[in-house]
C-alpha cells in the first residue's frame, strides 16, 4: 500500500518531536517525577504530543479518514503489545513465575486490544480524533476564516478557565483545539508567511518562560516549604512545567509554523526515518519495557546529583531512538507487509462494505447541520 510522500520539513518536526519525548521518559521513568532534572526536560514530552497533534490537523483536514488507516494502525500497536506480552511471559515462566492459561490469555487479550486502553493512552485518544475528523473537517472547512479563528480563541480560552479552576482541560479537548490550528494553518497559509518572525519571537520567548519557571519551581521547593509553596509550584505547572501548560503551547504552535514555513523539500532519510515515529512510541513507552532501558541498561538513576546527568540521558535517548527505529523498520519490512497483503486480499473487502454504511450514517446529520451553519457566508 503506498503513500504519498510527505514535504520533510514536517517530518522533520515529527522527528524531533518523538526524540523530546523519549529524553523526557529517559528522566521520568528512571528519577521520577519532581526532580530538578526530570523538570529540566519535562516539556519537552507537552511539546512533543502537541507538534504530533499539530502535524496530523494539518494533514487530515485535507484528507479523509479510512477504514483501512484505522486498520493499519491497530496491527501496529497490537504487533508491540501482543510480542512485548509474549516476552514478558515467557520471562516470567523462565523465572519460575508461569502464569495459568487463562491468565496468559487475559494478557495477551488485554495486549490486543490495548489501542483502546490507557497503557497508550495518546494512540487511544489519537483514533477518537481520527474517528471525529470527518464532522471536525465538515465544520472548519464550511466556515469562514474569521470564525475558524473565533472558534480557535473560543477553546483556548475554555482551556485558559479550566487551568484557573485547576479542572484541567481533558484530553480530547486539547487535541481539537490543536487539531483546529493546525487546520486554519493549512486552509490559510498566510497566517504562517507572514508572521514569521511573531512565531519567532513567541518561540524563543515561551522557552524562556518555561526554563524560568522550572528554576523557581526549583528554589520555591527549596526555600519556601508548606502550603505557599505547593501552591505557587501550581501556578508555575500551569504556567510552563507541566503538561498542557500555556508556554508549551505557545512553543509547539510557534515550532510548528516555523517548520512549516522551511521549503525543505522531500529528503528521503529524513521521510524514512520520522516514518519510524509512531513505532518508537510503541515500544519505548510499551508497559512491559518502559523501565528497562533507563534502569536495567543505562543506569540513569545512579546519575542522580551528576551535573554529568543531562548529557548522559541525551547519549542514552539517541540510543534507544536509533534501536526503536531500526525494530520498527524491519517489522515494516516483514511483519507490516504480511500484514499489508492480509487486508488487501482477506480484510477489507469484508470490512469496507460495513464501514462505508457506518460512517455515512453519522455524517449525513453533520453535513445538513453544516449547510445550514453555512448558508450565505464565505468559506476563506
Amino acid at each position: 500500500m503506498k503513500t504519498k510522500e510527505r514535504d520533510s520539513n514536517l517530518e522533520a518536526l515529527r522527528i524531533l518531536s518523538m526524540f523530546l519525548i523519549v529524553l523526557d521518559h529517559s528522566l521520568m521513568f528512571s528519577l521520577g517525577f519532581g526532580k530538578f532534572a526530570t523538570n529540566l526536560c519535562v516539556w519537552g514530552a507537552g511539546v512533543g504530543v502537541n507538534c504530533f497533534v499539530l502535524i496530523s490537523g494539518y494533514y487530515m483536514i485535507t484528507s479523509r479518514i479510512t477504514l483501512e488507516k484505522i486498520l493499519r494502525l491497530w496491527a501496529q500497536v497490537a504487533t508491540y503489545s501482543v510480542v512485548l506480552c509474549g516476552i514478558y511471559l515467557i520471562n516470567r515462566a523462565a523465572d519460575g513465575e508461569a502464569c495459568g492459561a487463562l491468565e496468559a490469555a487475559g494478557h495477551l487479550a488485554k495486549a490486543f486490544f490495548s489501542i483502546f486502553g490507557y497503557s497508550y493512552w495518546f494512540v487511544s485518544v489519537y483514533v477518537i480524533l481520527m474517528l471525529g475528523s470527518p464532522f471536525l473537517n465538515q465544520y472548519l472547512c464550511r466556515i469562514s476564516k474569521a470564525e475558524r479563528l473565533r472558534f480557535c480563541a473560543a477553546l483556548f480560552l475554555l482551556v485558559v478557565i479550566n487551568s484557573f479552576t485547576g479542572s484541567y482541560c481533558g484530553k480530547i479537548g486539547w487535541f481539537v483545539l490543536l487539531y483546529s490550528i493546525a487546520a486554519a494553518f493549512r486552509l490559510h497559509p498566510d497566517l504562517i508567511r507572514t508572521n514569521r518572525r511573531i512565531f519567532r519571537i513567541m518561540a524563543s520567548g515561551s522557552f524562556a518562560v518555561i526554563l524560568a519557571c522550572v528554576f523557581l519551581r526549583q528554589a520555591s521547593a527549596e526555600y519556601i516549604p508548606g502550603a505557599l509553596g505547593l501552591n505557587i509550584n501550581r501556578v508555575l505547572d500551569t504556567i510552563g512545567v507541566r503538561e498542557y501548560s500555556w508556554a508549551e503551547f505557545v512553543l509547539s504552535v510557534s515550532l510548528f509554523a516555523l517548520f512549516a514555513s522551511c521549503g525543505m523539500g522531500q529528503v528521503r532519510w529524513i521521510n524514512r526515518i520520522a516514518a519510524c515515529s509512531l513505532g518508537v512510541y510503541l515500544l519505548h513507552v510499551n508497559r512491559y519495557f518502559l523501565f528497562w532501558p533507563w534502569k536495567n541498561v543505562f543506569h540513569i538513576d545512579s546519575m542522580e546529583g551528576s551535573p554529568w546527568i543531562l548529557p548522559y540521558c541525551l547519549c542514552s535517548s539517541i540510543v534507544v531512538y536509533l534501536v526503536c527505529t531500526s525494530v520498527e523498520m524491519l517489522r515494516m519490512q516483514t511483519l507490516g507487509r504480511l500484514y499489508d497483503y492480509a487486508a488487501r486480499k482477506w480484510i477489507l473487502p469484508r470490512a469496507e462494505a460495513v464501514w462505508d454504511k457506518v460512517r455515512h450514517a453519522f455524517e449525513r446529520p453533520i453535513k445538513i447541520i453544516c449547510s445550514d451553519a453555512s448558508d450565505g457566508k464565505e468559506t476563506n
